[in-house]
């Protein structure tokens, strides 16, 4: 667990400098996996998004305007890693999951992931870039998709920010997420190959619903 902190805290410095523009990090391309959760206290959500912006060669057709799918789950109960009251950090473990579709290609978090795994985060009031806001995110790895396309790391962030500030009450999971709570909400997908990086996309969030 320590070791994942460690990695979370390095991941964030290096694609975000801890305050990025809003959120970013995919199993191999085939039928999308869908095995029910059994468990009944997961929450659990399905979102669209468009992709807005795309940077280097992805080994998959990825144009602008594309529509990118995808669902998340997650524990509520889980106990906060992080010690600031106003940063919350909570690894998930499966069934907990996330799945983001962008054609036939299928980003499975990997919650045993060497790099992060799959990890929710909760700032609440976070001054450390101006202005000072809210921010509900998840990042996730999937290593499996990464050997497919002979990379070394696929990384998937979603990322609702609200700059008001008034989104979100403590560092706790909220119990609902909802869009227009928050004034922008994107999903961040990205590659590298060494310490080079392979390509980067971004989607703008447009719908979320809760499933449970």
């Amino acid at each position: 667990m320590l070791l994942k902190f460690i990695l979370l805290c390095l991941f964030l410095a290096t694609m975000f400098g801890c305050g990025g523009q809003d959120g970013q990090n995919t199993a191999v391309a085939g039928s999308p996996d869908t095995t029910p959760i059994k468990n009944a206290t997961l929450s659990e959500y399905q979102f669209a998004a468009t992709v807005e912006g795309k940077m280097g060669n992805t080994p998959f057709p990825v144009a602008i305007g594309d529509t990118v799918t995808g669902t998340f789950s997650f524990d509520p109960k889980l106990v906060d890693n992080f010690i600031l009251p106003t940063q919350g950090g909570y690894f998930q473990s499966p069934p907990a999951t996330a799945q983001v579709n962008i054609g036939s290609v299928i980003f499975n978090a990997d919650p045993d992931d060497k790099w992060l795994g799959y990890v929710l985060r909760v700032n609440d009031n976070d001054a450390s870039v101006a202005p000072t806001r809210d921010e509900f995110s998840w990042d996730a790895d999937d290593s499996a998709l990464a050997a497919s396309f002979g990379l070394d790391r696929v990384s998937v962030t979603f990322s609702l920010t609200d700059l008001t500030a008034t989104a979100l009450n403590g560092d706790a999971i909220p119990t609902s997420i909802n869009l227009d709570d928050y004034t922008s909400g994107y999903l961040y997908i990205s590659a590298s190959k060494g310490n080079a990086a392979s390509f980067y996309f971004y989607s703008k969030i447009k719908s979320i619903i809760k499933l449970r």
